[in-house]
C-alpha cells in the first residue's frame, strides 16, 4: 500500500470518529437538557428512550451493559416486558394484563405486583447487547488515541518524503 493510500484511510477513519463524536455530543446535550427541563432520569425522544443495564440482575434476558431500546405508551399488552420505576430503582417485569386502571406484572423472581401507569418508563422495544461496554471501556479511549497518533505520524512521515 503506498503511502498517500494509508493516509487517505486514516484521514477517512478520522472524519468518521469525529463525526461519530459530534453526534455523541449533540445526544449527550440534549439528554442533559431534557433531564434538567423535565426533572427525569431517562430522557425520551419521540417516546423512545435507551436504559442502560447496570448489573446482571435481569438475567438470562438481559445483562449489565446492555442497552435497552424503550418504547412509551399509553398502554402495555400483555407479556410486554417493561421497565418501572419502584423507590428510586428501576426494575424489569412482564405485564400479565391490565384491568381497573392499573398493570398485573411478574419479575424475574416471580413476585406479583399492581402498578400503575405512571411508574412505567415504557416497554423494552430491543436489546443492544453489550453495546455498554463498548462505551465504557479504556480500550475505546486508547484505540482513538492510537488512530489520532497515526494520523499525525503519517501526515508528518508524508511531508518529510
Amino acid at each position: 500500500m503506498k503511502k498517500g493510500k494509508r493516509s487517505n484511510v486514516v484521514h477517512t477513519l478520522i472524519i468518521f470518529i469525529s463525526l461519530l463524536i459530534f453526534c455523541l455530543a449533540i445526544i449527550s446535550i440534549y439528554n442533559s437538557i431534557y433531564k434538567v427541563l423535565y426533572k427525569t432520569d431517562i430522557p425520551y425522544f419521540f417516546n423512545k428512550a435507551l436504559f442502560k443495564v447496570e448489573d446482571n440482575n435481569y438475567s438470562p434476558e438481559y445483562h449489565k451493559y446492555d442497552y435497552l431500546l424503550l418504547e412509551k405508551k399509553d398502554t402495555y399488552g400483555e407479556d410486554n416486558i417493561i421497565i418501572y420505576k419502584y423507590h428510586n430503582n428501576y426494575r424489569i417485569a412482564k405485564v400479565l394484563n391490565y384491568n381497573a386502571g392499573g398493570y398485573t406484572i411478574v419479575d424475574k423472581n416471580n413476585n406479583y405486583s399492581r402498578i400503575d401507569n405512571t411508574l412505567i418508563l415504557g416497554y423494552v422495544k430491543y436489546n443492544f447487547y453489550k453495546l455498554g461496554f463498548i462505551f465504557s471501556t479504556p480500550l475505546l479511549i486508547l484505540s482513538l488515541g492510537v488512530l489520532i497518533a497515526a494520523y499525525f505520524i503519517l501526515g508528518i512521515y508524508e511531508k518529510d518524503s
